[in-house]
């Protein structure tokens, strides 16, 4: 059979080179000044009389200079590249924001879910007036805004599509409440059933990308009031 070749980019020789340890830099830098100790020393001791062993010495001068440069700007990238591992590796580790909803959410309970939805939409200008995690009657959330009253359903927020029959539910619940509007929120994408039944019941859904943009700034305020 064929050898396989590694998917893995092969290293260069500039990248093989910043991966040694600081010792190696310093003895290049300490090697550079031997060599020119022991290439221009002839050059500086020569006679005036001794016209061979100037001619000699400065004749190999430019060969002497080159390859002292050589080694030092080699042993200089090394102690460089070594600080900047040891700087790399004594920061403490960043978290990046999530590239999903479903990452943002990861590891919560229902409740911390609707108690993180409840501040983003406080950010919106709503008041949060109740939040069970019970889901009773299709409503998680029950919202006012300018003597309004909206309710949220987030039974389903960890599904990756979210169906129709759901928003039935709320809509049920709404009319039952006098509500003027409603929210459906998931992690994943609602079906296209979903999305012409909320079009003709007032119903606005929140899908992954929209709902990892409101946790990331609920989050945030968390995070700047914690620190305040």
């Amino acid at each position: 059979m064929p050898r396989r070749r590694s998917s893995r980019p092969s290293q260069g020789p500039l990248q093989k080179l910043a991966l040694l340890p600081a010792w190696v830099g310093l003895a290049l830098a300490g090697s550079a000044a031997a060599v020119l100790y022991a290439g221009l020393g002839p050059l500086a001791s020569a006679d005036a009389g001794k016209a061979g062993a100037q001619a000699a010495a400065a004749a190999s001068t430019p060969a002497v200079l080159a390859f002292a440069a050589a080694l030092l700007v080699g042993g200089v990238a090394i102690l460089w590249a070594a600080l900047q591992r040891d700087r790399q590796a004594s920061r403490p580790p960043r978290r990046g924001r999530p590239g999903t909803a479903a990452e943002a959410i990861e590891g919560m309970t229902a409740r911390e879910f609707e108690a993180l939805l409840g501040e983003a939409f406080k950010l919106q200008g709503y008041q949060v007036v109740k939040s069970d995690g019970s889901g009773a009657a299709g409503v998680d959330l029950l919202l006012r805004k300018d003597r309004e009253t909206v309710l949220v359903h987030t039974q389903r927020w960890r599904s990756e599509r979210v169906g129709a029959e759901t928003l039935v539910a709320l809509q049920k619940a709404m009319s039952a409440r006098s509500a003027t509007g409603g929210f459906v929120v998931t992690a994943g994408r609602f079906s296209r059933e979903a999305h012409a039944f909320a079009a003709q019941a007032n119903l606005r859904l929140i899908d992954g990308p929209v709902l990892l943009g409101l946790v990331v700034k609920a989050r945030a305020l968390q995070v700047s009031v914690g620190q305040s």
